[in-house]
């Protein structure tokens, strides 16, 4: 058992993935909380419409289904320029939901739930 959290404390140990590590532990965090927002903000703008609920949940489940082709085509490229390619995607796409201020606009948040959840992938 000591030998694990040795392991464990060396490799957070290297300072280059202990960054990683950082950022993508923070990052996961804000989703959550992107997805906890979201929902609040539907259920205040639609007024508790059940549709509303059910279209973004196919918007953060659907992109799960090309998971598969994805991971080809990712395994072909540069991890690195994925990273900053999807990262970089992600910062001007999270933005989309500050333009939602009616129930006229929802489908904005929608497509941005469509495509974080696919740009996670």
């Amino acid at each position: 058992m000591n030998d694990h959290k040795a392991g464990i404390f060396t490799v957070l140990g290297n300072r280059n993935f202990a960054a990683l590590w950082l950022g993508q532990l923070l990052s996961k965090v804000g989703d959550n909380f992107a997805v906890v927002a979201a929902l609040v903000l539907i259920n205040e703008l639609a007024r508790g419409s059940g549709l509303a609920v059910v279209v973004i949940a196919a918007a953060l489940t659907v992109p799960q289904l090309f998971a598969l082709a994805s991971g080809v085509l990712v395994d072909r490229l540069s991890r690195k320029t994925i990273m900053i390619v999807t990262d970089l995607l992600r910062a001007g796409v999270v933005l989309l939901p500050l333009l939602v201020s009616r129930a006229g606009h929802l489908y904005i948040l929608y497509i941005a739930a469509f495509l974080l959840i696919d740009i996670q992938r």
